[in-house]
């Protein structure tokens, strides 16, 4: 009512309608000779503020029909725009939409009476995917999917939500992925993962196409099983396979044949124990080839710069006023970081500031700083403990790792969402009934406007001719 506040006027004006009848006009008393004189000895009804018992005349009850078949002829037209806001109709993308149930149909199949019957009740606005985040509390919405919504999930009351799932077992290629060796072999992993009660499924087989391995993996009491092995080199293109279930989509894992993932790089330090410790480092990753020639890292000090045509370079700056550090250092976040530690680790400091923004600091000088195609070191020889510890090539390992990957793109991977391949929660959701009478009740109240509106000039009409028939 307060959506539509033409009915809440309505009532009043009933409610105002019995207010005239029921209280009466006090009238003073007169003394009079004699009675005959007056045509009518009873009080007029009439309106009034005294309250008098309530005696309400057949014209009271006519002129409340008229009056509250004219509230409903006005308020119709306005409550079958309930849809204030037209119906939309959201359906989950998700992969496991189409999972095949025991009736051989999967979720989107099952929805299409749903949506066509809402279809045939309203007009649709748009129909889309994904799920929203949240919706309007003014939105009419009808949203498809094979769960119960989210805990917490943000909808109005007059949005319905339709479950069409079926909980089903399910198996699922969750991870897998394959990266090249120094020596040329390749590596595999591949993780799978039985979503099943109980001991269902036990053990799983994984083929590939073309026919290069099979395998049967046994799973743990969670239903997880991992595969790693090593692939001999030049080996081709194949996909990962796991016996067919309910969803298709996750039990494949394209992974095709590996490139090249080196990238060349010169080195030109003057001080030799220092050139030698980065080679070494370089050398130790197993994806850097030297080369002078357009390198794809330039590493430098500056007295032997030399110019070269390089996407990113590694610089080393002498310290100005050299002064041993031992910390304590403060790093920001970086991914050149991962997995070093420059704890117990004494560096030359000085006074001069390395251009780009720092990344590690001993104490409050700056001694790593980086640029979007440039790192700096406050070093120029290898006397540092840090370059004899093993945070020394780890660092390095990071460094090559990011420009092999800005050259050549990450490793191929495949992920699956566990969440998603568990079908176990899926549900198939009877119709809310508030939510389907409400839309059969506002499409139906169209209609009644106009024989409301037929009943209400009716009912005026015989007003109008008792009130001429009583003068």
């Amino acid at each position: 009512m307060f959506f539509f506040p033409h009915a809440l006027f309505g009532a009043i004006s009933l409610a105002a309608l019995a207010g005239i009848y029921i209280y009466r006009s006090r009238l003073r008393r007169k003394p009079v000779p004699s009675l005959m004189l007056w045509r009518r000895t009873t009080l007029p009804r009439e309106g009034g503020i005294r309250r008098d018992v309530l005696r309400l005349p057949p014209l009271f009850f006519l002129e409340l029909a008229a009056l509250a078949s004219l509230v409903l002829a006005a308020a119709a037209p306005l409550v079958r725009r309930d849809n204030p806001f037209p119906l939309n109709i959201y359906i989950s993308d998700s992969p496991s939409m189409y999972a095949v149930g025991s009736d051989g149909r999967n979720p989107l199949q099952r929805a299409e009476p749903v949506i066509t019957s809402a279809a045939r009740k309203r007009p649709v606005h748009r129909v889309t995917t994904p799920l929203p985040p949240s919706l309007r509390h003014d939105e009419d919405a009808l949203i498809i999917s094979d769960r119960l919504p989210p805990p917490g999930y943000d909808r109005p009351p007059i949005a319905e939500w339709r479950a069409v799932g079926e909980a089903l077992p399910n198996s699922a290629i969750t991870f897998a992925s394959r990266s090249p060796n120094p020596d040329g072999t390749e590596s595999v992993l591949v993780e799978v993962r039985a979503f099943c009660s109980g001991d269902a499924v036990r053990r799983l087989t994984i083929t590939t196409t073309p026919d290069i391995f099979t395998h049967d993996i046994p799973l743990d009491s969670a239903g997880r099983g991992t595969l790693r092995l090593t692939l001999p080199p030049d080996t081709p293109s194949f996909t990962v396979r796991i016996p067919a279930d309910a969803l298709a989509s996750d039990n494949t894992a394209p992974l095709p044949a590996s490139t090249s993932r080196k990238i060349t790089a010169s080195v030109s330090i003057t001080d030799a124990p220092l050139n030698r410790a980065v080679i070494n480092a370089l050398d130790a990753t197993g994806a850097v080839i030297l080369s002078d020639a357009k390198p794809d890292i330039l590493i430098h000090d500056a007295t032997s710069f030399a110019i070269h045509n390089s996407q990113f370079t590694i610089n080393f700056h002498a310290p100005l006023a050299a002064r041993w550090s031992r910390g304590p250092y403060l790093s920001t976040s970086s991914p050149f970081l991962d997995g070093v530690s420059f704890e117990g680790v004494a560096w030359e400091t000085g006074t001069n500031s390395l251009p780009g923004r720092p990344v590690v600091f001993a104490g409050n000088t700056p001694v790593i700083a980086s640029e979007r195609d440039a790192l700096h070191f406050l070093a120029s020889h290898a006397s540092s403990p840090f370059f004899r510890s093993a945070s020394w090539p780890a660092l390095v390992y990071n460094i090559i790792d990011s420009r092999v990957t800005a050259k050549h793109g990450p490793l191929p991977v495949h992920r699956s969402d566990p969440a998603v391949s568990d079908l176990r929660d899926c549900t198939k959701q009877t119709p809310n009934p508030s939510i389907s009478q409400f839309h059969n009740f506002t499409t139906s109240q169209f209609s009644l406007a106009w024989l409301a509106g037929l009943l209400a000039l009716a009912l005026l009409t015989a007003h109008h001719f008792v009130i001429t028939r009583q003068t």
